[in-house]
């Protein structure tokens, strides 16, 4: 039996679009159907609305709390500003979602970080293996991932330019030959 589809861009199918999105009917009727019954769809989606305003409040409260930002009020309005521990939590939140690099090549970090900084070293250490990094030498990773023009805005922030270097190279397996 032929099932009837609808054109892409025709008013028939615009307006089942703009149905089906305002009922929002899987994320609520089929999660909690009792809700909408008690409630209706306008009763339920204030309550879902009201619920998600008040995490996202929370989620801000925490995020002020760990000094990731800044929350100032000035005349009944919040302004919000990232800090300079939030930003690096946000490149490092960055890292863990980067692309692969073509087959062969790897990012590599290479540092040598004076013993008086040895905390810097061993966080910069902790970061890498976080991220995916693999040590193959005590100061030198690699990685699949393209994370290097990433790490050098992390690094560049956080110490000295010339203790740490950042490279994309093509890697050779001298065990395959």
């Amino acid at each position: 039996m032929k099932t009837n589809h609808l054109r892409p861009k025709s008013r028939g199918a615009k307006l089942f679009k703009e149905l089906v999105d305002d009922l929002d009917l899987f994320f609520t009727f089929g999660n909690k159907p009792r809700a909408v019954l008690k409630y209706g769809f306008d009763g339920y989606k204030k309550i879902r609305d009201a619920k998600e305003k008040a995490y996202r409040k929370q989620a801000l409260i925490q995020l002020a709390a760990k000094k990731f930002i800044s929350v100032k009020k000035k005349s009944e309005k919040y302004y919000i500003s990232l800090t300079k521990i939030g930003a690096d939590e946000y490149l490092r939140l960055q890292l863990q979602n980067l692309d692969l690099l073509p087959n062969g090549y790897v990012c590599m970090v290479v540092f040598d970080i004076p013993e008086t900084e040895r905390n810097l070293r061993q966080a910069i250490r902790t970061l890498l293996k976080e991220v995916g990094f693999m040590q193959t030498q005590r100061s030198v990773w690699i990685s699949p991932f393209d994370a290097g023009e990433l790490l050098s805005k992390l690094f560049q922030s956080k110490t000295k330019k010339s203790w740490i270097k950042c490279y994309t190279a093509l890697s050779h397996n001298l065990r395959d030959k």
